[in-house]
């Protein structure tokens, strides 16, 4: 059994003696925060496995940024560096020749844990943990809980505006947490499900699930974990065959603000406490909250059972397409937008997939400016004449835009093409598919918006595309930063879930596109910044007046009505719930569930106390049992493989490399939209 643990920490030795309410959570040089002694003791009850690091002296105020916390998959940004403070080094340039790469024993420095998607966030939090069992994590909510310490959690690192980070903070990183497993499970349209922890990418669980001769609903992006995404909704190529992330959820098991385990189902939900008895209800409120109410608030998930599908007899089909945006004076994207938006409502659901359009300003030569990517996958049976209909007049568009006979000046790379797959995975894990993705750090923003059908009609459209400049402008062209739009297929098998029946927004149910645009910016020119920020909130002040709701995942600050837009109509029961689990709201981020709410933060150690059941002492009492939850045939299903003690096993973060623990892609720097 895996269990390495790394603290990253900062010692002081100020006596902690406060146990009055505080206006906000434990800060440095408040005298709350935890001693050298403190420190130690987690030290203790970790044993071998607290590896200490150097870092950064903490920051004196948590500055910028929204709060991080709870179970989510997302992330701001930090600078990879060697731990020393005010040195920073550039993430290696190279690409992985897997998708999954083994662990490097400098991963384990301060400066490389930090690290986030969006370079555009920087923070620094005071502790890092890298748990390996549910225990582990226990610990360190008990450790946080007992000083005031804001906590995050960070899977992958994939939120914009750094709720899974934050200054001073402690926290709790799942990279090292890739246990799998596949389960008999009732209900299941295939009768077996796969229970896989927080910290595996979705690259890795499309490949195991793979090999089990069944496919799952999972994210495209190779670096996506499975926690966040899921807890936002999620939605895939093949959503609108089988359904989003979260519906295909069976089960999850987290870890409460108060440290408890709680394992919940369709059937039902089991609470593990800290003084080893346990509770078992046939509530389902909690599981009904985690498919689709976001991540940051409820606690920190462990592990989620998706269901399996069996796979599709027929080949997969796969559609990708390249034009330019504007080619001389001619408007080839609103050509194009109008075309393929007049095919959406005619669209078998077996269609998923997205179209990107992108003005980067690489793309601007004498007679180009920006491209249109379109990429299509055809997902759970034979291919109908009118799905053959629409391929063939995606591959015409070509010749009738600029004629059969004459190549394009600017070379023949322009057009459709299609092929198949025989798996999901193997769409997956291709080389061209990749070559797509976005890159894995830049500086950016984002903003989203749920469109409907009725939106997609071409004077809308027009007012999005009138953002990307055109040759006419050429001269004018501000290559400081560049902006980039999404448009991601929903519909379906998404929007035939009744309302209600999970937390995912209804906005998201019955929208026909979830439409996400980003902007990126030169770090070297001073002014960029604001340029490219003054640009996309233009563009998202037009976006949200197409739709009334927004992904959570793709949140922004400062958004007024953010319960609306965020969450619609399950907001209410979403923060009930919030208030049961939570009630301190010890766990929040803004936007997520109760970041509105009073918190009620009181440190509950004076300078050198041991508890009985914490962290500052040496002992814990553990959970009964070998496994977390109940098994099979009981009223919340079958049994999660982890322990539940709190005492980690392994020496050292180096010895668990040498076991074969994996993480995502070793990250690395590529700035595509200015050639860095």
């Amino acid at each position: 059994m895996y269990a390495a643990f790394v603290i990253v920490f900062l010692g002081f030795s100020t006596p902690c003696l406060c146990q009055t309410r505080l206006r906000g959570y434990c800060e440095p040089g408040q005298t709350c925060w935890p001693t050298a002694q403190n420190i130690d003791n987690l030290r203790k009850v970790l044993e071998r496995n607290a590896l200490p690091l150097p870092g950064p002296r903490p920051a004196q105020q948590a500055t910028g940024g929204a709060a991080g916390g709870g179970a989510t998959g997302g992330g701001a940004a930090g600078t990879q560096g060697s731990g020393r403070p005010g040195q920073a080094q550039v993430p290696p340039a190279q690409v992985p020749k897997k998708l999954v790469q083994p662990i490097a024993e400098d991963q384990f420095e301060y400066g490389n844990l930090t690290i986030m998607k969006n370079l555009a966030e920087i923070r620094r939090p005071a502790f890092i943990v890298l748990p390996q069992i549910i225990g582990d994590i226990q610990a360190a909510v008990l450790f946080a809980r007992n000083h005031a310490l804001r906590i995050t959690v960070l899977s992958s690192g994939h939120d914009y505006i750094g709720r899974s980070t934050h200054n001073n903070s402690l926290q709790i990183d799942m990279r090292l947490m890739q246990r799998t497993r596949t389960v008999q499970w009732p209900g299941s349209l295939s009768g077996l499900a796969i229970d896989a922890e927080a910290g595996n990418s979705w690259s890795k669980i499309i490949g195991e699930v793979n090999q089990t001769g069944y496919d799952i609903v999972g994210s495209e992006s190779f670096t996506v974990s499975i926690s966040g995404w899921t807890l936002g909704g999620g939605y895939s190529p093949i959503s609108p065959k089988l359904g989003l992330g979260a519906d295909n959820a069976l089960g999850f098991t987290i870890v409460t603000p108060d440290a408890e385990i709680i394992r919940s189902t369709e059937r039902g939900t089991i609470t593990l406490k800290l003084d080893g008895s346990n509770t078992t209800t046939t509530n389902t409120d909690i599981f009904w909250a985690l498919r689709g109410g976001g991540g940051g608030s409820l606690g920190v998930v462990v592990s989620i059972a998706f269901q399996l599908h069996p796979r599709p007899q027929a080949p997969l089909r796969h559609l990708i397409c390249l034009f330019p945006m504007f080619l001389r004076q001619h408007n080839v994207a609103k050509r194009f937008v109008d075309l393929f938006n007049q095919e959406l409502p005619r669209l078998a659901p077996e269609w998923g997939g997205s179209y990107h359009s992108d003005s980067s300003p690489f793309n601007v030569t004498q007679n180009v400016t920006g491209v249109i990517r379109v990429n299509m996958l055809h997902y759970g049976g034979p291919v109908s004449a009118q799905s053959q209909a629409f391929i063939d007049k995606m591959i015409a568009f070509r010749n009738t835009q600029f004629g059969a006979a004459r190549p394009l000046a600017v070379g023949n790379q322009w057009g459709c093409s299609n092929g198949t797959y025989h798996r999901w995975a193997d769409f997956v894990a291709s080389t061209l598919y990749l070559r797509l993705q976005e890159p894995i750090l830049i500086l950016t923003q984002v903003t989203n918006v749920f469109l409907p059908q009725r939106a997609l009609i071409p004077q809308n459209t027009d007012r999005i595309l009138g953002f990307f400049h055109g040759p006419s402008a050429a001269k004018g062209i501000n290559v400081n930063y560049a902006l980039s739009c999404r448009w991601s297929l929903l519909g379906g098998a998404v929007s035939r879930v009744r309302a209600g029946a999970t937390a995912v927004n209804d906005e998201m149910r019955n929208a026909k596109m979830s439409l996400t645009c980003n902007t990126v910016w030169d770090p070297r020119v001073p002014e960029a910044k604001g340029q490219a920020v003054t640009a996309l909130n233009n563009l998202g002040e037009v976006m949200k007046s197409l739709g009334e709701g927004s992904y959570i995942n793709m949140a922004e600050r400062g958004v007024p009505n953010w319960k609306r837009r965020y969450f619609g109509n399950q907001y209410a029961k979403l923060e009930q719930i919030k208030k049961k689990i939570d009630p301190d709201n010890f766990m929040t981020c803004m936007p997520c569930v109760g970041a509105d709410l009073a918190q009620n933060l009181v440190p509950r150690l004076q300078s050198g106390q041991a508890q009985g059941q914490g962290i500052d002492g040496s002992t814990i009492a553990p959970v009964p049992g070998s496994g977390s939850v109940p098994r099979a045939g009981s009223p919340v299903g079958p049994t999660f493989t982890g322990r539940s003690t709190i005492r980690p096993q392994i020496t050292t973060a180096a010895a668990s490399k040498n076991q074969g623990i994996h993480s995502y892609l070793v990250i690395f720097l590529f700035m595509v939209f200015f050639n860095l």
